[in-house]
This record gives structure tokens, sequence and C-alpha cells, in this order.
């Protein structure tokens, strides 16, 4: 069909100027109905490469003991890029304050010491419960620094207490990975507490959220059940994320409860995407 009104436009120009027109504007709409549907499908494909991504590599966690084996991997510097890590099991850690959790993925601020996981965590829809964590440092959570996807796993009956960064999921989420620092269907349910008080005066926190803490990546359809507790100088508090800077949530929701005094944002959005 654009073969026979292109054969025409030299006809129509020297009749009628205004007939070559409708022709080429033909031609126009004809052509945007083929590209239009096939970018519509690169769009689509491009958001859900995190959630359709997978690896040849396989490295399969199923106790205890190989969740512990994998987080001290990842903090000695393997990142597991171009490895899809699959939970089999729920698994019941069982920490206390003698034998504390220590977050999959390090980040020092202002230094090169950046240990994060940079692979596919797939959790099958299992559970991990039994997390333990009372400290003074940041980045704590499940994951302290994640740079790779997170998907399919649920955090439950677990206790978080840090200064800044923590999140029930992840502390730090970055967006800088192969995958964008993807967090997809995941959930805490727990107890999330941040900062304290010294001889009577408050000790700030910041970046606190039932799924992450800081975002600078991609968290879709993921809920907060947890409740979360800040004293005077919290600032940047959430349900779900502390601070969104630059980075896109969709299909998110709260259900736990934000208590404390807060001194500065109640959950903070700068830049980035909310919904879609």
């Amino acid at each position: 069909m654009i073969e026979y009104y292109k054969s025409n436009i030299k006809q129509a120009k020297e009749k009628n100027p205004r007939i070559r027109k409708i022709a080429m504007m033909t031609i126009v709409v004809l052509l945007l109905q083929v590209v239009l549907p096939t970018l519509t499908m690169i769009n689509e494909d491009f958001f859900n490469i995190g959630v359709m991504a997978s690896t040849t590599e396989q490295y399969n966690i199923g106790t205890a003991q190989e969740l512990w084996d994998f987080a001290e991997e990842v903090n000695g510097g393997n990142t597991f890029s171009g490895i899809t890590v699959n939970l089999t099991a729920d698994i019941a850690l069982d920490c206390d304050s003698d034998n504390q959790w220590i977050p999959i993925g390090t980040y020092i601020q202002n230094t090169t010491v950046e240990c994060g996981f940079n692979g596919i965590f797939e959790g099958n829809g299992h559970t991990i419960s039994g997390i333990y964590i009372d400290t003074e440092d940041s980045y704590q959570g499940l994951f302290g620094f994640n740079t790779g996807i997170i998907r399919n796993v649920n955090v439950t009956d677990s206790y978080i207490n840090g200064i800044e960064e923590i999140g029930g999921i992840v502390g730090y989420n970055y967006g800088a990975g192969e995958y964008e620092g993807l967090i997809y269907n995941c959930s805490f349910s727990g107890t999330i507490t941040a900062g304290k008080r010294e001889n009577g005066t408050a000790k700030g926190c910041s970046k606190i959220g039932g799924i992450a803490g800081y975002n600078v990546g991609i968290i879709e359809k993921c809920y907060n059940n947890g409740s979360i507790t800040t004293v005077a100088g919290g600032s940047a508090t959430g349900g779900v994320v502390g601070l969104n800077d630059d980075g896109t949530i969709s299909e998110c929701y709260n259900m736990g409860n934000l208590t404390g005094e807060f001194g500065g944002e109640l959950g903070r959005h700068c830049w980035g995407q909310l919904g879609r």
C-alpha cells in the first residue's frame, strides 16, 4: 500500500499539491501504525527485564548455615554478578543478641569499601525469619547494600535496630549495577527501631523504611507490615522507603505502624518516580 502512494506522489505533485500532501500524511499514519506498537513492546520488555531475568549459573540456599555462608562470601568481595541465588526453603535464622545477623553486602561511606550484591536473589516465595540486629552501624537489613535483583522473598519475625540506611529487606538499594538495584514482590513483618538516647540526649537517625532505608533503584510490588519506631531527630522515615532519591517506587503499600519523635520528613521523595 505504501508503494502505491509513493508511485502516485509525482503525478499528484504536478496535478494537485493538496493530493500530494494527503498522500504523504497517509504514508506517515501507516508507518506509525507499524512502529508504535513495536516501541511499546520494547518499553515493556525493558521495564520487566529484572522480573524475568535469569542466569545460567545457579547457587542454591536451603539452610540457615548456607545463608550465613552466602552472606560471608558477599561481604568478602564476591558480588555474585551473573549468578542466580535460589532460596529453596523457608529459613529460620533464630538470631539473638549473642548471635546477630550480619547483612548481606556492605558499604562504608566516603571510602572505597563496597561489597554489594550484584546478582539475582530469587526467594521463590519463601520466608526468612529470625533476623536480629542491634547496632550503631548503618546499612542494615537482610541485605546491607544491593545493586542487583532481590525478588519474591518475605522477611518475618525479625528485629532490626541501627542508625542510618535501615530497611527490612535492604538498607541501601543502589541503582548502579546491571539490574539497576531492583526489589520486586518482597515484604517485611517485624520491628525496626532507629536511633537511641544517651544520657537523655537523642542520637539522630535517618533513612529508615520497612522495605528499604535508602532507595536509588527500583522497588515494585512490595509491602511492609512491620512496626517502625524512631527517637527524636529521626528524619526520612517511611513505611516502605525512608528516602527515595531519584529511584522508582511502584505498586507498593504500608500496613505497619510508624511511631516516635520525627525530627524531619516522614518518608521523603526527591526526584525519581512514584507509582505507575
